[in-house]
């Protein structure tokens, strides 16, 4: 008896550590595939003038990376903002591809598009 409780035992152990690692890999995935948003022609398509960065960040499919300058920033449209101002600058990149997007008071003025 003592034999087939530590089959029992050993087997739910191994289903255990199988589901374990399981969900790790969909963790450690979801991490991964996280850190860059497909960029398309569609998804740029869909910015526009006057948008709130909510608004962008569900047509580009996931949040930009807030680029961080000092002193004079240049926005996608080659605008220059003092260090202070209201402007921040938004980048989404995905392989080969990045779109900049310039707000100012919570409204995008500018954006571009590169690598395609």
């Amino acid at each position: 008896m003592h034999r087939r409780v530590g089959i029992i035992a050993s087997t739910l152990g191994s289903a255990w550590v199988g589901i374990a690692c399981s969900v790790g890999a969909l963790a450690v995935g979801s991490v991964l595939t996280g850190c860059e948003t497909k960029i398309t022609d569609e998804s740029f398509a869909k910015i526009r003038t006057g948008m709130a960065l909510e608004e962008v960040n569900r047509a580009m499919g996931g949040a930009g990376t807030k680029q961080e300058t000092g002193g004079v920033s240049i926005s996608a449209a080659g605008v220059g903002a003092a260090a202070g101002s209201t402007q921040e600058v938004w980048i989404w990149k995905s392989p080969g591809r990045e779109v900049s997007v310039t707000i100012d008071k919570g409204k995008v003025i500018s954006f571009a598009k590169s690598g395609f």
